[in-house]
């Protein structure tokens, strides 16, 4: 596992893709880098060798996978790559607390599958594209998607453990947290009966199918209020589908023990702390 603090921001040094029309040299990549170092394969096939403590640690590559190599590690190939090969790599600085044992941090693996998941793919691709444009901004931009990157993979060490099944209902109701959904329409997602599927959900998170919907769009709601202190009970009720603002505020404090009103005004108190600070 690799810890990555993001109480700070890693910022991209390099982003570049790579189409490699003929095997390449045995020894092409041979380095010890400052920074860290993300890989994903797109096409074809490549090995990979991280020496961590004086062990070579071997990574296979194929079409869909992310390798992440960590700052002060000596890394180098020993055998081609696949003719075809594609990939984008990006280089970020380490910082902060990365590579510590702390709670904080996010603990993720440093090779994986992205296979199934768009959202890790488009943010790789997005940060690599931000960073290599002459647009504004185009530093924070691919900075940006590098966090967000970050976060999905941890997400993804969440979902490791989950059925196929539960996973899928977990990213469909994660990704449109505007709808409540039916028993038949979570039938269909799942592939399996209603009730195999409550009981396995509730075996594999925890929770109920419905506390889970709850749960998540009330998550949204609080980041509604701390980021747009304007904005009305009443349309965040209409907007998570909840029956009215007054049922939003009831499931709203029995979750943060606080009505949304008291939950502003903490929220204004820890912008204004964290103006003061800044």
């Amino acid at each position: 596992m690799i810890n990555i603090d993001l109480n700070t921001t890693h910022h991209v040094v390099a982003a570049s893709s790579h189409t490699y029309l003929e095997p390449t040299q045995e020894l092409l990549i041979n380095r010890t880098l400052a920074y860290h170092d993300i890989i994903y394969l797109i096409e074809g096939g490549w090995t990979f060798i991280e020496r961590i403590n004086g062990k070579d640690v071997e990574y296979t590559l194929k079409p869909d996978t992310i390798l992440i190599l960590t700052a002060g590690q000596h890394e180098f190939i020993k055998k081609p790559c696949i003719s075809g090969t594609k990939t984008y790599c990006v280089h970020i600085t380490k910082e902060g607390n990365d590579l510590l044992e702390k709670a904080s941090n996010l603990k993720i693996d440093p090779f994986f599958s992205a296979f199934g998941n768009p959202k890790i793919i488009s943010y790789f691709k997005a940060a690599c594209d931000a960073f290599c444009s002459d647009q504004p901004y185009n530093q924070a931009k691919a900075d940006a998607y590098i966090t967000l990157l970050f976060c999905e993979i941890a997400k993804l060490g969440v979902e490791k453990n989950l059925s196929d099944e539960v996973k899928r209902i977990t990213r469909l109701i994660n990704d449109n947290l505007y709808k409540t959904f039916s028993k038949e329409e979570l039938v269909e997602a799942s592939g399996i009966s209603y009730k195999k599927l409550t009981t396995m959900f509730k075996n594999e998170t925890g929770q109920t199918l419905h506390a889970y919907q709850i749960s998540k769009k009330l998550e949204m709601v609080a980041m509604h209020i701390d980021t747009e202190p304007y904005v009305r009970m009443k349309e965040l009720a209409a907007n998570y589908n909840f029956y009215d603002e007054f049922y939003l505020s009831k499931l709203f404090k029995k979750k943060y023990g606080m009505s949304p009103q008291e939950y502003k005004t903490n929220s204004r108190s820890r912008r204004r702390k964290y103006d003061t600070i800044c």
